[in-house]
Parts: structure tokens; C-alpha cells; sequence
């Protein structure tokens, strides 16, 4: 209609398209956080579900948003080669952990691409404080918290009978191939797990992903050993699913990050496998906060960089 607004445009760059449901939680959060916005995902490969990054096209938006995921490595932001003053229009991090454990470690490169972005929002402590102490990203660096808080998750707990749901992943569990060090890993996880199941009716196995790590493989290896349990299948697995089968399951047992987090935010009890620090880095962070505290400081965030960069 003459005289509308036209539609704000945002483009985002994250791990999506790779078949990992956590991932893709990312991309609905922020759908949610720029609400009335026209949104377009980009991918770091042509072999996902959404275009190859085109930059030339990402110009055409209004703003570009790198979030979520372990995204800032200590030798590169995400993509191997520098990219990111490829990038004309206003640019902001939301949500992305730091994959090092120190500050000294990550290369002059990466910090260099950093500067570059108008704020750089990290969704746990550990990553935060590292990028913190860095004298050129101090004033750009904030706690924003993973995306996934962002998303509308309903209904809060709720068991129906006895029964388990187990969201595992391959990196400890199907180790045998990967040397004596993975497969010692295989086994601790596997005592760790069956010591908790003992006990429940029913155990649900649920594959968070498929592209880097075969978690549907390590779903029917670990359920082989048990009655009374399930496998649910990839393409089954949609946002009102995976909430709907975490409310209803009297404990949750994760690997996948995402898992874990998911269960926080409904207030269902969990414990979690430890497979990668970002899982105690962001369990540390969240834990004794309201979910739904954090998902107004995320929105509030956004609200106040729309509007020092003049987007509103």
C-alpha cells in the first residue's frame, strides 16, 4: 500500500542446512527476535538447504547477523578465508560461543574480523570474559545468551508416566574406529548412560543431527542394548515435536547442546554428557536464571542495537 514501511531485511550466516536440528533452532529464534522482518539464510556450503553466502546479495539487506554456534575458532570466524569486510552493511554477532580456551590462543585474523562488527554478542561466560580482555572488542562485547532462549516453547513440563529421552551423539559413542582414546571415551559414556536409565519404562532415543556426527547410528547402537526403548527418526524431528517429546519425559539425558537447553527452558530435569566444554561453558552461564529473563534481555539487546544503528 502506498505510504508502508517497506519490509526491514535481514540476512543471516550461521552452521544451518547441515541436517542439525540445534542449528536450526538459530534461525527460528531470530525469526522471533526480528519479527516483521525479511529474513534470508545463508549457508558456508552449496551442499546445504540454503544458498552459498553471496555478498553481493547479503549488501542488499539491511542488516547481517553471524549467530549462533561455536562460530569464532582461534584461526578463523567461521568461513576459512577473510570475508567479512566483504560485508558493506551494518553487521552484529548474536549467540555464538568461542571454540578456544584462552584469549592468547585465537590469531590476529580472527580479532582483526571482529573489530569489525558493531557488537559481538556470546552466549556464555567463558567466551564473553576471553573476548572481554581483549583491549580493541572490550566496548563491543556483551552476553546475549544462546539464540535458542528466543524461540516460543509453550506449554512448560509435564511427564507422562516413567519414561527417559536420550539425546545422544557419536563423538564417544561410536569411537571405536577413531583410535584407543575415543574408544576408552566410548565406554566411559556408555556406563555413564546405561547407570541412569536403570529404572524407567520406557527409553526414547531422539538424532539431533546427521551431518557431523551420525547421531541416529549412535541412537540404534545404544537402544540395542535395551528394552522397552525407541528410535525416533531425522526427517520425524520438527520444533513442536522434539518440545512436545522433552515436556513429556519424566528425565532428559543429553549430549547435543541443544538438548540440554531445551530442557532448561521448559524446567525439565536433565543431565547432561560433557562431550564438548561449550556444554558446561553455557550450563554454568544459565543456570539459577528464569528462561524467561534471559529471552526479554535478548529481545531488549536487539531492540536497543535496532536502534543505535538506526534500524527501527
Amino acid at each position: 500500500m502506498l505510504g508502508e514501511a517497506a519490509l526491514k531485511r535481514l540476512a543471516i550466516l550461521n552452521w544451518s542446512g547441515h541436517q542439525n536440528f540445534g542449528d536450526e533452532l538459530f534461525n527460528e529464534a531470530l525469526r522471533q527476535l526480528f519479527k516483521g522482518w525479511e529474513v534470508t539464510v545463508f549457508s558456508d556450503s552449496p551442499k546445504t538447504i540454503h544458498p552459498l553466502i553471496d555478498f553481493e546479495a547479503v549488501n542488499q539487506h539491511d542488516l547481517f547477523v553471524l549467530g549462533g554456534g561455536e562460530l569464532i575458532n582461534e584461526n578463523r570466524l567461521f568461513i576459512p578465508s577473510p570475508w567479512v569486510e566483504k560485508i558493506k552493511i551494518p553487521k552484529i554477532i548474536l549467540g555464538c560461543g568461542v571454540n578456544s580456551d584462552k584469549a592468547s590462543r585465537i590469531k590476529p585474523n580472527v580479532y582483526r574480523e571482529l573489530q569489525q562488527f558493531s557488537y559481538i554478542g556470546l552466549r556464555d561466560t567463558a567466551a564473553f570474559s576471553m573476548l572481554k580482555s581483549v583491549p580493541t572488542l572490550k566496548e563491543k562485547v556483551g552476553l546475549f545468551y544462546d539464540l535458542a532462549f528466543s524461540i516460543d516453547s509453550g506449554e512448560a513440563w509435564a511427564p507422562l508416566g516413567h519414561n527417559a529421552l536420550v539425546i545422544p551423539t557419536d563423538r564417544f559413542t561410536n569411537g571405536a574406529d577413531k583410535g584407543i582414546q575415543q574408544f576408552k571415551l566410548a565406554k566411559q559414556s556408555k556406563k555413564w548412560l546405561y547407570k541412569r536409565l536403570s529404572g524407567f519404562d520406557h527409553v526414547t532415543f531422539m538424532p539431533f543431527g546427521m551431518e557431523d556426527n551420525d547421531d541416529l547410528n549412535t541412537c540404534k547402537s545404544l537402544s540395542g542394548f535395551m528394552e522397552n526403548s525407541d528410535v525416533l527418526l531425522p526427517e520425524q524431528l520438527s520444533l513442536p515435536l522434539v518440545l512436545e517429546t522433552i515436556r513429556r519425559s519424566s528425565c532428559i539425558y543429553p549430549y547435543r547442546l541443544h538438548g540440554m537447553v531445551l530442557s532448561y527452558i521448559l524446567g525439565a530435569p536433565f543431565e547432561f554428557y560433557p562431550y564438548h566444554w561449550k556444554l558446561n561453558r553455557v550450563y554454568n552461564t544459565i543456570i539459577g536464571s528464569q528462561p524467561e529473563a534471559i529471552k526479554q534481555t535478548q529481545r531488549q539487546i536487539v531492540e536497543g542495537l535496532l536502534e543505535r544503528l538506526d534500524l527501527c
